[in-house]
């Protein structure tokens, strides 16, 4: 899968949310400042990546002044979308359905400031938002690709943190995969971490040493080097992941 496509597309929905989702009382583009609440750092050359490319869209395409946050723990996020919300910005994005509790929280108190959360279900039909990118579509073909890389009969994905679109994006490749071989066993794990390279890789070590997964997908961030190096030291055995080519 194309890495730019996904980049294009979540950074233009981001900017189109940000903009739209402004009511007509706020100033012009120009004086609207969007802050983007990241869980990791955009040199992941993935997800965060792409929060910080909505940001250049949002600045170069838009003129507005846009701020990014990264590397924004769970258990902080409620302070962040807070501290936005305190010194002006207009519009704050969660860029992670993890990001979903503080915005709910948060809009309570600031229902000045518009939220918006990405993939997330979250409305509150007045000042908090989110973007579904139908993400187990698009892991349907991921997990058929997986599948008919392995020859084992099976595969491993690993995840960072539970919640509903994470849970569909696994979903989604169970579908796929099924699709391309019945037979197949999609093995899958949660790490609790987006982030972590080392539970990444030790997660799919195991996949691989007990449980004969010789395909591996998932849903990460930066922990994608981890399961890249678990690949690489079995085999180079193929990994699926939506950000690299």
């Amino acid at each position: 899968m194309n890495r730019n496509y996904f980049a294009r597309r979540l950074a233009a929905l981001a900017s189109i949310a940000a903009v739209a989702f402004v009511t007509l009382a706020t100033p012009a583009l120009a004086q609207l400042r969007v802050g983007l609440i990241l869980p990791g750092s955009m040199s992941d050359n993935g997800y965060n990546a792409d929060g910080g490319r909505a940001a250049e869209a949002l600045i170069s395409e838009l003129g507005v002044d846009a701020q990014v946050t990264e590397n924004v723990s769970v258990a902080n996020q409620a302070d962040l979308y807070r501290q936005y919300a305190a010194t002006g910005f207009d519009v704050v994005i969660g860029w992670g359905g993890q990001f979903t509790d503080g915005a709910i929280q948060v809009a309570g108190e600031f229902p000045d400031v518009k939220f918006i959360v990405v993939n997330s279900g979250v409305d509150n039909g007045s000042n908090l938002a989110s973007i579904d990118t139908d993400i187990e579509d698009w892991q349907f073909l991921g997990g058929f690709v997986t599948a008919r890389l392995s020859k084992s009969g099976v595969i491993g994905w690993i995840g960072g943190q539970c919640f509903p679109a994470t849970a569909a994006n696994l979903h989604g490749v169970e579908q796929g995969a099924a699709f391309a071989n019945p037979d197949i066993e999609v093995l899958s794990i949660f790490t609790g971490d987006f982030e972590d390279p080392i539970k990444a890789q030790q997660a799919a070590q195991e996949m691989i040493d007990t449980g004969g997964a010789d395909a591996l997908t998932g849903n990460l961030n930066n922990g994608w080097f981890g399961v890249l190096k678990a690949a690489e030291e079995n085999g180079n055995i193929p990994v699926v992941t939506e950000w690299a080519d």
